[in-house]
């Protein structure tokens, strides 16, 4: 008989990944403490709770954007000042981009696009809001993440994990599978509503305090934060934690 039960294991592990990639994410960008206050909240949510109860992709690649992302964040936050850059470097590179990997073929095209938008708003940030004196020049930012996130690397690498992956799907479904992935779901997702929630734009926004509380309950000061900060001398150099929660949150978040 099917053991119905183990195709929710998936689910439960991604969440539990999740949740200590937060709570890594947490300690890395400020203490353990605000660690451990992070992932008891996003764990508590009701969303993360119900997505780990039921037989599906998005628990599991929410878990690998989370430790993607701190891959990038221990890239691009190093505790130990650039000159002396730590022996773990190599580690959180082949991390990132292995988790985008396997982001990749658990859900497609989503994981990249996070990145994507992220390094753009990292980037983008300043140009859109203007920084002064204070901010790290767009140009010297972009040397720098190309030069820690080593993309000849990382795409090396994704190469030679995806492509026997891809050839093989390729032949066994002559070429549908792509097709349909990338033409009919995505751009179909993309091009009108395919969900057909019947919700009016700012649906989910609507919905956020239901669906993400008690974290929404701290939202109105967490963005009091990001807007007060902004004149703080270290909020531009080069990454700091606001920023790059900020690049994370808001361009994904007009995306979907």
């Amino acid at each position: 008989p099917t053991i119905i039960w183990a195709f929710r294991v998936p689910s439960v592990l991604g969440l539990a990944l999740a949740v200590c990639g937060v709570w890594a994410l947490g300690c890395q960008l400020a203490d353990r403490e605000t660690g451990w206050r992070a992932a008891l909240l996003f764990g508590a949510g009701p969303v993360a709770m119900a997505e780990a109860t039921i037989a599906k992709t998005d628990a599991m690649l929410t878990g690998l954007v989370v430790i993607m992302m701190l891959a990038l964040a221990k890239c691009v936050i190093p505790r130990a000042p650039p000159i002396h850059r730590r022996r773990g470097d190599l580690f959180w590179v082949l991390t990132f981009w292995l988790a985008l990997t396997a982001a990749i073929l658990i859900k497609g095209p989503i994981a990249p696009m996070i990145a994507a938008l992220t390094v753009i708003g990292l980037v983008g940030w300043r140009r859109i809001i203007g920084a002064g004196e204070k901010a790290l020049p767009p140009r010297a930012l972009q040397s720098t993440l190309k030069k820690t996130l080593k993309p000849g690397l990382g795409c090396a690498l994704m190469i030679v994990l995806l492509g026997p992956w891809a050839m093989a799907t390729h032949r066994a479904t002559q070429g549908r599978f792509f097709t349909d992935a990338l033409g009919g779901d995505f751009l179909g997702k993309v091009a009108q509503v395919q969900e057909l929630h019947g919700g009016p734009p700012g649906y989910h926004l609507a919905l956020l305090p239901l669906l993400f509380w008690p974290v929404a309950g701290v939202l109105p000061w967490l963005i009091h934060r990001v807007i007060t900060a902004r004149g703080s001398p270290g909020f531009w150099q080069p990454a700091p934690p606001i920023l790059f929660l900020s690049a994370w949150l808001i361009p994904a978040w007009i995306v979907f």
